[in-house]
């Protein structure tokens, strides 16, 4: 949910000031990871050490963790369907993550880009 809009249903009065604070940081957070795929993504793609195939693997396990971590249609270990665009209509519906999930989806992210 963007920001506005979570601004609007605090001011109505459809969320308190806590959970609109909540949602923002929930919200910071996800833009976080969606930065961090998109930079993981670029770093891998440009990095002429890596072998073409191993690159292929590399950004496919870089999507599999955000997907895995934030979809709200997967109970975990599933892969993005071939095809699958993370556009902003799938960055709105995404789950939210508390804390210690979201530090294991950025430690996870970085495994990935790694090769590990």
């Amino acid at each position: 949910m963007d920001k506005e809009t979570l601004r609007m249903q605090f001011l109505s009065g459809i969320i308190t000031e806590g959970e609109y604070k909540e949602k923002l940081e929930e919200n910071e957070n996800n833009d976080f990871i969606k930065s961090e795929m998109e930079r993981l993504i670029s770093k891998v793609s440009n990095n002429s050490e890596i072998p073409e195939e191993e690159k292929m693997e590399r950004i496919d396990n870089i999507k599999f963790v955000v997907y895995d971590f934030l979809d709200p249609e997967t109970r975990g270990g599933k892969r993005p369907p071939i095809g699958f665009k993370f556009d902003d209509k799938w960055w709105s519906s995404v789950k939210s993550l508390d804390p210690i999930t979201y530090q294991d989806a950025l430690s996870e992210l970085l495994s990935a880009a790694r090769g590990e």
